[in-house]
């Protein structure tokens, strides 16, 4: 088999020429700092990609890693907080290339399929229940086939597989029988030289549909399911200089799953928003480091929006570009990850909130990961406590909070905003029956927001005159008619039926 040199020379020299793209204006509003820590974990010979989920069934997120040169995967598993155990080897196909983690036995855990350049075929791994994994059954897919993705594409509860085959410029689709067993490819034309497949449902209809970056052709292929699990002939969208990587986010929030390109050549990440029926708006450029390989999805500042993370297999590093909220987004960060970094994934491995990045590195034989210490959101030290007070009597809710200044803040009872209550404090001049709730409050800076626990407001008790409906101090005939008025009036609008 004929290799070409981005398949066995580093590709840190395989890109002669740095294409300088500009990216489109960048929000102007200051974006908050974002820091990381570095860990390397050892993996195998080669690696080409990570993934993460729980395969042992301990609620913190495991590790698997594709290691092309050795023929088989590492299964690192957490010990609850971000650090691993020694990886676990298994063995898979020729050149094990990319990994994806799913329930494909319909058991409750998570099992591999693992995509085998040379033998052309795909490794399914099922999971014990424990985190280790049975001996691979083989599929035959197509020729070269560089990524796996998982799915039920004809909606009957089980999770199949899609495959993007490199030479033979294709997608092969392998639907699961239900017992984890899969019958032969069905094979659908995209362009040429396919790196990455993605699966989500760009058209709003309820079904998987299929995303395929074409390095060949610079684009990405689009293919809407027709709701059985066949596909509709692709729609190609340009893409930047050897579009290797592709992720699907909604990343105008707007609902719908927007495009994320990784472009090798183009040094650059393109992003093509969905126009609502699965159809891509042109690309917007914007730069990366050096060579990028792969583009992940995720809110790394944790202010609502999804955020890219680019691995640099030239510049050993990851770019973070944040989302504005308007889905532009700001000139990348970028934060060293160890040597060539290929596949690069984000979830929370140390159970802190916050999302971190792992990354295989395909040179030194390692998986990095990078955890996130950023301080962003504004955090409470005091929250609000819940008052007793009689009727007529004031309440007063009060909290701290640090953050990055200016603080503002939002009051809210019943979870409704409370017009003009707008400070640290928020005072009931004289409570009522009408006042009881709970209260809380919505801390927000340049970085985020946070909602305080909630407080209840309590009128009544065995020291309170209760028969003072309207909380003028006297108990009195006033306070029969009254509450006799208001009674009346209740019924004539209807509250509290």
């Amino acid at each position: 088999m004929t290799m070409s040199m981005r398949e066995v020379l580093p590709r840190r020299f395989a890109a002669a020429v740095l294409l300088m793209l500009s990216a489109a204006a960048s929000p102007s509003a200051a974006q908050c700092p974002l820091t990381f820590s570095i860990s390397a974990v050892p993996a195998g010979d080669g690696p080409t990609s990570v993934a993460l989920a729980d395969l042992d069934a301990d609620a913190d997120l495991d590790m698997v890693v594709a290691n092309q040169w050795g023929g088989y995967v590492s299964v690192l598993l957490n010990n609850g907080n971000g650090t691993f155990a020694g990886p676990v080897n298994y063995t898979a196909g020729s050149r094990p290339r990319r990994v994806a983690l799913g329930d494909l036995d319909a058991d409750g855990d998570m099992d591999m399929a693992v995509t085998n350049m040379d033998s052309d075929n795909v490794s399914v791994l099922l999971n014990n229940g424990n985190g280790t994994f049975a001996p691979r059954v083989d599929y035959f897919v197509g020729d070269q086939p560089r990524s796996v993705a998982l799915g039920d594409l004809d909606a009957d509860g089980d999770v199949d597989m899609a495959v993007a085959n490199q030479l033979g410029g294709n997608a092969s689709v392998l639907l699961n029988s239900g017992s984890a067993t899969f019958g032969a490819p069905a094979s659908y034309a995209v362009g040429p030289g396919p790196e990455e497949l993605a699966l989500g449902d760009l058209d709003g209809d309820g079904d998987l549909d299929m995303v395929v970056a074409n390095a060949g052709s610079s684009n990405a292929s689009v293919l809407l399911n027709i709701g059985d699990g066949t596909f509709a002939p692709r729609v190609d969208y340009p893409g930047g200089a050897a579009a290797d990587g592709v992720a699907l986010g909604d990343l105008d929030g707007d609902g719908d799953l927007d495009m994320a390109l990784a472009n090798f050549y183009g040094n650059s990440t393109s992003v093509l928003l969905n126009t609502g029926k699965g159809s891509f708006a042109p690309r917007v450029d914007y730069a990366a480091g050096a060579n990028p390989w792969s583009v992940a999805i995720g809110d790394m500042d944790l202010d609502g929006d999804l955020d890219l993370v680019v691995a640099n297999y030239g510049s050993d590093n990851v770019s973070v570009l944040l989302n504005s909220g308007t889905w532009m987004f700001a000139s990348p960060v970028n934060f060293p990850i160890g040597d060539t970094p290929t596949v690069v994934a984000v979830g929370d491995l140390d159970a802190d909130a916050d999302l971190d990045i792992a990354a295989a590195n395909f040179e030194s034989d390692i998986a990095s990961v990078l955890f996130n210490t950023s301080d962003l959101r504004p955090r409470i030290t005091t929250q609000p406590a819940t008052q007793a007070v009689c009727p007529g009597d004031p309440a007063t809710f009060s909290v701290a909070a640090t953050g990055t200044e200016p603080l503002t803040y939002q009051w809210r009872r019943n979870s409704h905003p409370i017009p003009g209550a707008t400070g640290q404090s928020y005072a009931v001049p004289g409570a009522s029956l009408q006042s009881v709730g709970s209260y809380d409050v919505v801390v927000t800076d340049s970085c985020g927001s946070i909602t305080s626990t909630a407080a209840w407001l309590v009128v009544g008790g065995d020291n309170c005159c209760l028969s003072d409906w309207n909380a003028d101090g006297v108990s009195n005939s006033t306070d029969v008619s009254d509450f006799i008025s208001s009674w009346f009036s209740d019924q004539v609008t209807g509250c509290g039926q």
